[in-house]
């Protein structure tokens, strides 16, 4: 991501930033975590249309899972949203 999509992508209404990504053939994009202190990569999920949609929302991560096959809101079960 460079500076001028991140100037975008903030200055979008969340429905306006969502129609802007791009699915894949599963209706997926992947989620980067990445920590904050020094951009560590923590982990890699995936998202669909209304995963984003939530997580812009709650200001929270919730994922897709594939394999489950459910939303999954990260950190809830633990507290540590």
């Amino acid at each position: 991501m460079d500076a001028t999509w991140l100037s975008l992508s903030q200055s979008l209404s969340p429905d306006a930033f969502c129609d802007l990504v791009q699915y894949n053939s599963d209706g997926l994009v992947p989620a980067i975590v990445q920590s904050v202190v020094d951009g560590q990569v923590l982990m890699m999920a995936w998202m669909n249309d209304e995963s984003l949609r939530r997580s812009l929302a709650l200001g929270e991560a919730v994922f897709w899972s594939r394999s489950r096959r459910e939303y999954w809101h990260k950190g809830a079960t633990s507290g540590n949203t």
